[in-house]
């Protein structure tokens, strides 16, 4: 035992001085790469494609290629805002955990630090409200009741080293197994939901399921049973996710078993009763449940996202056609040639009990991949203001040459035809355009995040060059336009669809602007025109023109109106300002008030 810890020492220093030096070679290579930072178009918007690096794993080819299949792992990647003109990429490679610092107005890189890994194996890492948490772990081998499987270590927000929770008697033979591992908070409680493969039991099997810890980070104690079975308890739950809901915590897991879906948890219990061994209640709903065979590993679903409305839950998934599916192994899915899959979200009231029945779930059907030989990869949800959403993936199509191989070689089978986004509001209606960005790519593990309440940013690992290697890139998504808000008198406008911002100027549905200013709204179709009429004005534009008539006088617009898809979009502040209303622009809040 003694000669073993000296051993782990070496092998810690060693690993300290890896990490080093890819700090070192990262600075070095972004240093070589300045100026190389890119935009391309992705309908009415930009993306800022900056190179950031080379990159040592650990990734698997699947996962840089479609980011599908059969159970998830942990993530290793992840984008934190700093609060102010700097945000942080927390990455965990072979070299070590590695924190980048980059500066918010043009991406650069003003430095990295190492963080010393505790542990055998990275769980994950959560940047709470004032201080960031890190979870390790390692193997049990000995299914030991007193054996620390688990490690929570809490930082600040620099990354020095405050405290840690030693997590013990968890029925855990091997943490992380099959799943992946995500956190939240509220106040001085941190939920942390993972997956672990369990004790050897009777049947001679270590099977696999959820683990959900509560711990006290005031004192750095866990707070609820850990045992075999918790009250939660997804046999084979293949994918976490936790929110905080502004009630209570809520919890999505990928079962493949008892139950087979997406299964949503809402807890009950009152945190402020929270204590060491408190027994838990939660309500439970499945929200997309998969035929077949409890503990068949093959589902045909990826969960990629998880995200609480002002009112509702919205999880983002892909899937195949379940009804052509007629038989799962926990190899392969018979029945279906290709593994097609659509991008899916679901919507669930949080009130899971309402009226005493189960909750009505909505399927809202982001594309028509299946039976076009495409596949969606794990769709990505990002909360945006006013109880909007970003939802993206990235597209794939199948290979000519290789349509006649076997499903089971899916992951290089494919082409990517770049990054898709689209944005949604609470109720998951779309009220955007399903945007793309060719040359833009979502396929590793890092989760999108929200910057300045406008930019969602994240970095792709990506096979570049003749011989496939790994490299960095982070992608920056500008939605200021998309996310204007406007109030008419100080009520708030609710549109079908988002704004547009062209050529400076904010374009909305023609019937928003109606509804907003009290004005009645006509279409002819033989000419193109549309006229809107209150009290003793009347306002007439023709598709294309720059020419507004306000009761048969002329006014010469910068922008003229315009058909969107089945929308015509007229420019707001020429409408408002014919109607003698005071148009208000507020850079800061990113606001247009009117008043008339």
């Amino acid at each position: 035992m003694q000669s073993c810890g000296i051993i782990k020492k070496d092998l810690v220093q060693h690993f300290r001085r890896r990490k080093m030096k890819h700090i070192f070679r990262k600075l070095a290579v972004v240093a070589a790469l300045a100026g190389t930072v890119s935009t391309v178009l992705a309908g009415a918007q930009s993306i800022r494609i900056t190179p950031v690096g080379a990159h040592r794993g650990p990734y698997r080819l699947a996962d840089v290629v479609t980011s599908v299949s059969r159970w998830a792992s942990v993530s290793r990647s992840y984008v934190f805002d700093n609060g102010n003109d700097t945000f942080d990429t927390l990455d965990c490679t072979f070299d070590g955990i590695c924190v980048s610092t980059y500066r918010k107005a043009d991406n650069a890189l003003l430095g990295a630090t190492a963080v010393p890994m505790e542990l055998d194996t990275f769980g994950g890492f959560y940047a709470g409200a004032n201080y960031n948490y890190i979870v390790f772990g390692r193997e049990n081998a000995d299914d030991s009741d007193t054996a620390e499987v688990f490690r929570v270590v809490k930082y600040d927000k620099a990354f020095n080293r405050l405290a840690a929770a030693a997590v013990t008697n968890c029925f855990t033979y091997e943490p992380f197994e099959a799943g992946s591992l995500r956190m939240a908070e509220y106040g001085n409680i941190l939920a942390i939901h993972t997956a672990r493969k369990r004790y050897l039991t009777s049947d001679g099997n270590r099977h696999q399921s959820q683990l959900t810890v509560f711990v006290n980070t005031d004192t750095m104690t866990t707070l609820n049973n850990l045992g075999r079975f918790q009250e939660n308890h997804v046999s084979h739950s293949f994918n976490q996710f936790v929110r905080f809901d502004g009630e209570n915590f809520a919890f999505i897991d990928h079962g493949d078993a008892y139950p087979r879906g997406v299964i949503l948890q809402k807890l009950t219990t009152d945190l402020t009763a929270l204590a060491p061994s408190s027994m838990l209640s939660y309500e439970r709903a499945c929200l997309f449940e998969v035929p077949g065979t409890p503990g068949a590993n093959c589902t045909g679903i990826t969960i990629g996202g998880f995200e609480c409305a002002e009112d509702n839950y919205l999880v983002a998934i892909n899937s195949v056609d379940q009804s052509k599916v007629t038989n799962y192994t926990s190899y392969e899915i018979e029945g279906i040639d290709y593994d097609e899959r659509d991008i899916i979200l679901l919507v669930c009231s949080k009130d899971l009990k309402k009226n005493g029945s189960e909750p009505e779930i909505k399927q809202v059907r982001l594309t028509n991949y299946v039976g076009e030989y495409m596949l969606g990869s794990r769709p990505y949800l990002v909360k945006l203001p006013n109880d909007r959403f970003l939802v993206l993936w990235e597209e794939f199509v199948y290979n000519d040459k290789w349509a006649t191989e076997p499903l089971k070689y899916h992951s290089i089978l494919h082409t990517s035809l770049g990054l898709k986004y689209v944005i949604v509001n609470g109720d998951g209606t779309v009220v955007s355009d399903i945007y793309s960005a060719p040359e833009a790519h979502l396929s590793s593990d890092c989760q999108p995040v929200l910057l300045d309440n406008n930019r969602v940013v994240w970095f792709s690992v990506e096979l570049v060059g003749e011989y496939a290697d790994l490299a960095e890139m982070l992608y920056d998504i500008d939605l200021s336009s998309e996310l204007i808000t406007i109030s008419v008198n100080g009520s708030k406008v609710t549109f079908d669809r988002v704004p547009e911002v062209i050529n400076g100027r904010t374009m909305i549905p023609v019937r928003a602007v109606s509804e907003a200013l009290d004005a009645d709204v006509s279409w002819d179709e033989a000419t193109q025109t549309v006229t809107l009429t209150k009290k003793n004005t009347t306002v007439t534009l023709a598709i294309g023109s720059n020419i507004l008539y306000k009761n048969g006088n002329a006014v010469t617009l910068d922008e003229a109106a315009r058909l969107s898809g089945d929308r015509t979009l007229v420019p707001l502040r020429a409408i408002a300002e014919a109607f003698d209303c005071n148009v208000e622009w507020d850079e800061n809040a990113n606001a247009i008030r009117i008043a008339g």
